[in-house]
């Protein structure tokens, strides 16, 4: 006879313990436990757990402990894009004070233009990709990431999975609408 499988809380509670002991080095070991505790005391961990692995094709179904790497992963990733983000505008002030006090020739000059330029293309590409809110592009980004693969392996967005795997990631409560209205928006933008 077969021991039943093991809930996804159980999961939640093996993959701590080896977080702990393999990564306890971590430099985003807090957030991950952070994002790991909102996980487990969730409401619907186990329904959308069952949802995930009912509609994803078996070739395409991580394990639990999968899963849990891909979704902190990319909460990884949204911190450090915060973190840029955050960072970038004092890094641009940095750079144009100090071409400015370095240019003395008309060589300097031109090549303090092209950097110039490449200031403005920075400026002008993390609005394209990130849009005009900067402060919640983060967020955005990873709904529609998820939404996105859940698309291209079972053909729907799962956007009640979205919602909950962002209210664990990021913390707060999430409107159905608000994840869905991210994807249009991305969708609807014009191209630069």
């Amino acid at each position: 006879m077969r021991a039943p499988p093991a809930s996804f809380k159980s999961e939640l509670t093996a993959y701590r313990r080896k977080l702990f002991l393999h990564r306890a080095n971590h430099p985003q070991l807090r957030l991950c436990l952070e994002v790991l505790n909102r996980w487990e005391n969730h409401g619907s961990v186990e329904t959308r757990w069952n949802t995930i692995t009912e509609k994803l094709p078996p070739e395409a179904r991580p394990t639990a402990g999968q899963f849990i790497d891909l979704v902190l992963e990319r909460r990884v990733v949204a911190e450090e894009l915060y973190r840029v983000m955050r960072e970038a505008p004092g890094e641009k002030a940095k750079k144009r004070a100090r071409i400015k006090r370095r240019l003395n020739t008309d060589a300097e000059w031109q090549a303090g233009a092209k950097i110039f330029t490449a200031l403005a293309d920075f400026r002008d590409k993390s609005e394209q990709v990130l849009g005009r809110e900067k402060g919640t592009a983060p967020r955005k980004r990873f709904e529609s990431g998820w939404r996105d693969k859940f698309k291209e392996q079972c053909g729907q967005p799962l956007d009640e999975v979205v919602r909950v795997l962002s209210e664990i990631a990021f913390g707060g409560e999430r409107k159905i609408g608000a994840v869905r209205g991210t994807q249009r928006h991305r969708d609807t933008r014009p191209p630069k």
